[in-house]
């Protein structure tokens, strides 16, 4: 995520944060020391945000690397979730490759470019991948 532009509205300057300066209680500008706060909700919203967007980009390079590995393509309509479990991967997966690779196979290259052992990913199947 890029900055985040505030504007104090006591001095009219234009300040320039990480997205990550929302999640602190108050923020103070750069010129004049107006002190914004940030309410909890609002914290809590950013947080999320910034969790689904770290999520994002991780699971984005797991699949890249398994679509180079074994030469196909995934869709956006394969993984319509915010969230995408193992098990998930994994079928989408057999389903792209047919019947040119096994499930443990395919779990093997999960959990080599899913920086997770083939153990925790068959604990997991039903939850949210997170890399």
């Amino acid at each position: 995520m890029g900055p985040w532009l505030y504007t104090c509205p006591q001095c009219g300057a234009k300040n320039y944060f990480q997205v990550s300066a929302m999640l602190s209680p108050e923020i103070h500008c750069h010129e004049c020391g107006f002190v914004k706060m940030n309410p909890p909700e609002v914290r809590e919203r950013v947080g999320k945000a910034l969790e689904e967007h770290k999520w994002y980009a991780g699971f984005l390079e797991l699949i890249l690397a398994i679509e180079e590995e074994l030469g196909i393509s995934f869709e956006d309509a394969d993984f319509p979730q915010p969230f995408v479990t193992w098990r998930r991967l994994l079928e989408v997966t057999l389903l792209h490759t047919g019947t040119a690779i096994t499930a443990m196979q395919v779990i093997t290259i999960m959990a080599r470019y899913g920086d997770i052992t083939e153990m925790d990913i068959r604990e997991r199947l039903d939850e949210p991948i997170l890399v």
